[in-house]
């Protein structure tokens, strides 16, 4: 639900975005090296459904509440 972006002419997605063994990539790169920071991924996807924003930040919001500082 972005913005148009004129670059991509007519098209929705840019050349990484339309790759989808480019996205599966960085994803375990990004996963890779979150769990070597011994980072908390947030996950935003619940049973194939993109979670809303409001949604995300509360558990954002929860994650932080429980965290020992």
């Amino acid at each position: 639900k972005k913005a148009a972006r004129r670059y991509l002419k007519k098209g929705k997605r840019d050349i990484h975005e339309a790759d989808i063994k480019h996205l599966k990539a960085a994803e375990r790169t990004y996963l890779e090296l979150a769990k070597l920071q011994k980072a908390v991924v947030v996950e935003c996807v619940v049973k194939g459904q993109l979670l809303t924003p409001s949604e995300i930040h509360n558990k954002i919001i929860k994650i932080i509440k429980n965290q020992k500082l």
